[in-house]
């Protein structure tokens, strides 16, 4: 079942060019390879220890971590898709 693309990603393409688009993302290399890092940091985000709690700044640095996250998962939805032949 194909995935469905980001409108985003395929605005203001001819159909021509859509599908151009999308085999040229689903074979990308360097797609893969970022996708492969947003990943990997979205994880560290995500696994690394809150344990500054007594720090007055502590919510300041919890917005910053999830506002981080939030941003890793909008990219990695835009660019983690493959679509099936």
């Amino acid at each position: 079942m194909p995935h469905l693309y980001p409108e985003i990603l395929l605005r203001g393409l001819d159909e021509k060019e859509k599908e151009e688009f999308k085999r040229t993302l689903n074979h990308s290399p360097l797609v893969a390879r970022v996708v492969e890092i947003l990943k990997e940091w979205k994880t560290n985000y995500e696994t690394t220890p809150r344990d500054n709690y007594e720090s007055p700044s502590w919510a300041c640095k919890q917005a910053d971590r999830n506002g981080s996250v939030r941003t890793l998962n909008q990219v990695l939805a835009i660019l983690d898709h493959k679509e099936t032949e």
